[in-house]
């Protein structure tokens, strides 16, 4: 689901930054591989989107795992970009990206 978030105060020793960043986001889209090449992501995703846009988000932010390229292209060819906001981040388990979409 797309969740408006509020900026929250930065907790120390926090290896991921980019959860201060205010804005909308979409957090966990994940799609078992099973259904891979289903439509099942795109569904999701444009789901997500139009909550957003019901919101009246001006974009939404997500974060990916830099070393998943499939679902960085699949988030190309979505129209998602890197935020110029938010830098590359990690999560203590993986190097992170910002993309970026926006709505109007």
């Amino acid at each position: 689901m797309a969740a408006s978030r509020p900026f929250r105060t930065p907790k120390p020793g926090r290896a991921d930054r980019s959860e201060d960043v205010p804005g909308t986001w979409l957090e966990l889209l994940y799609v078992a591989p099973g259904f891979w090449g289903t439509g099942v992501a795109r569904a999701l995703l444009d789901w997500a989107i139009g909550q957003a846009d019901e919101l009246g988000a001006p974009f939404v932010r997500l974060r990916v795992v830099q070393e998943q390229h499939r679902a960085r292209r699949f988030y190309d060819r979505e129209g998602w970009s890197a935020d110029p906001d938010v830098p590359p981040s990690h999560n203590a388990f993986f190097p992170l990206l910002c993309l970026r979409r926006d709505l109007s």
